[in-house]
């Protein structure tokens, strides 16, 4: 059956009137006398008989709405009426619209004025899901009447309930979102704003101690609270179908994160206990036998019938308690014989573990090693020497370990993210503080993400970020590096290169630290051969990151 928005106002209204009927009178008359008593499983309902005056007064309230079909009603926009957006017969006089409609208006209010209220079991859906199964709800009339209390509670929204004075009040989203009812003064208000209640549209219920409700239509219910409500008496329910995510969604959101968050933990850790991998000691030797790479070119010239051989011999081992690195090549042709043409090697040692260095230092190198100054000095430099350092050779993904902490309201929820990834999560406790260790701030953009959850679907952000650039160190970290060489020099000279003005004595040596999350203080200081003679120099500055992006001040001093 297909009804036009024209007859919908009918349709209820038969509805209603076939409501009043109670159904057992149904039931009783759709079973055959001698079935029900010879079916012992047919349960025999007794119903006293229906009041016929009643009966018969909303049969003919309802053929007389059939009836003016044919002729009626126009506009009266007051609160509760029927107003200009309900559709009406098509070919109707000016004066018959305002007929009909005030007729439907007269017949509506004696409805809602005289009908007699029920208690309704509403289920509350959302997109298919069901958010609870039973509010209790009023049906009078035509009208449904919903509980604020019970509805709020389910979606987690904020009320406050005075039922002595018939009041209710709160938000709904954010603690902007305010909104009043006064049922005793007939008015409500949004965001401030004030209007009178429509008619027959509050219903106040107070059974002391507390108890009862304020049962609102859904129409005045989506108008304070911004929602989109319909109910359905097909199913019973009460659809939401507002677009906005709702306070309880969030809520089931955020538990079903919290939920994975815990298993990824926990997952990693019984993965971590499952390890069992043997350690092999592996120390440094004073010597050991070689892994080499040797590769070899031979070359034919006709035009001079002459013939010659490249060979690159590259090898790694143990030395002096050492790891060894060397490389040597070789000419051999006809004319000049065999030759070694260039040979390198680089002492190197490592702090990792078993292997610990003296000063806390991570690397020692010596031999043909190669170093970079300061940028506003001079550009990298290549000889035979000695390099230190307390650097790791190995850089971690983790920059820092922080604690978040701060203040809120007692009992809120709060998540801490890095970009959108879920770090750890807890409640402000008692005293309105929350905190937490170990978060973790890798290298390059962090953007710590601290969210506060209130009962009533409040939520509240607060941001903070952080952009590590490679050279940072974190707080109370520490780097040492010092370098001195003879210049464009090899440890091992095979062949005369030749005087340059650069050649000579070299040092430079660096000391930096972590002064926070955002400041890396440091100095330098140089000496270097230049076309000027022998130079000193000093350096100070800071790589820092703010707002939002990073950068280095230096400054720089030649001594003489």
């Amino acid at each position: 059956m297909k009804f036009t928005r024209s007859y919908k106002g009918y349709y209820v209204i038969l509805c209603a009137v076939l409501a009043t009927v109670p159904m057992t009178h149904i039931y009783a008359a759709s079973l055959p006398a001698q079935e029900a008593r010879d079916n012992p499983s047919v349960q025999q309902a007794s119903v006293p008989e229906y009041d016929r005056s009643q009966l018969s007064r909303l049969i003919r309230k309802g053929q007389t709405i059939l009836n003016s079909l044919s002729a009626p009603p126009p506009v009266n926009n007051a609160p509760g009426s029927i107003g200009a957006d309900t559709d009406i017969p098509e070919g109707l006089s000016a004066e018959e619209q305002a007929a009909y409609r005030e007729k439907l208006n007269q017949w509506l209010s004696e409805d809602a004025e005289n009908a007699e209220p029920y208690d309704i079991i509403l289920t509350v859906k959302r997109k298919g899901k069901t958010i609870t199964r039973s509010i209790i709800g009023i049906q009078k009339g035509i009208n449904t009447y919903i509980p604020m209390q019970d509805l709020a509670n389910a979606l987690r929204f904020k009320v406050d309930m005075d039922l002595a004075s018939g009041t209710a009040s709160g938000f709904w989203g954010s603690e902007d979102n305010t909104y009043i009812i006064d049922t005793a003064n007939n008015v409500y208000s949004v965001k401030g704003e004030s209007f009178a209640l429509p008619a027959n549209s509050t219903i106040v219920q107070n059974f002391g101690e507390g108890l009862g409700d304020i049962y609102i239509t859904e129409e005045l219910l989506n108008t304070i609270w911004s929602l989109k409500l319909r109910f359905d008496p097909a199913q019973m329910a009460l659809l939401v179908e507002t677009p906005q995510l709702l306070p309880v969604e969030r809520e089931q959101m955020r538990e079903e994160r919290q939920k994975k968050f815990l298993a990824k933990s926990e997952l990693e850790a019984e993965r971590y206990e499952e390890l069992d991998y043997a350690f092999v000691p592996n120390d440094y030797k004073a010597i050991s036998k070689p892994a080499v790479n040797l590769a070899s070119q031979t070359r034919w010239d006709s035009k001079n019938s002459d013939l010659s051989q490249t060979a690159n011999l590259r090898g790694v081992n143990d030395l002096l308690f050492t790891s060894a690195d060397y490389n040597i090549q070789t000419l051999a042709d006809n004319n000049d014989g065999f030759d070694v043409t260039s040979a390198r090697l680089r002492l190197e040692r490592r702090a990792d573990a078993g292997h610990e260095l003296p000063f806390g230092l991570k690397l020692f190198e010596a031999g043909d090693i190669s170093v970079q100054p300061p940028d506003l000095i001079d550009r990298n430099q290549t000889g035979a020497g000695i390099s230190v350092s307390n650097k790791p050779f190995k850089r971690g993904r983790t920059f820092d370990i922080i604690t978040v902490e701060g203040t809120g309201q007692p009992g809120w929820d709060v998540e801490i993210y890095n970009e959108n990834q879920l770090m750890n999560f807890g409640v402000v406790d008692e005293n309105g503080v929350y905190r937490f260790e170990g978060i973790e701030l890798d290298y390059g953009n962090n953007t710590i993400r601290t969210v506060l959850y209130g009962p009533q679907g409040q939520v509240e952000e607060r941001i903070e970020d952080y952009n590590i650039a490679n050279n940072m160190l974190a707080q109370g970290d520490f780097r040492v590096e010092a370098t001195v060489m003879d210049a464009n020099q090899n440890l091992i000279e095979v062949e005369d290169a030749g005087n340059r003005v650069t050649d000579g004595y070299f040092h430079t040596a660096s000391i930096a630290g972590g002064l926070n999350e955002r400041l890396t203080p440091f100095v330098t200081s140089t000496r270097a051969n230049t076309e000027a003679g022998t130079k000193d120099y000093i350096s100070a500055g800071t790589n820092f990151t703010a707002m939002g992006g990073i950068g280095v001040v230096e400054g720089y001093k030649d001594l003489a």
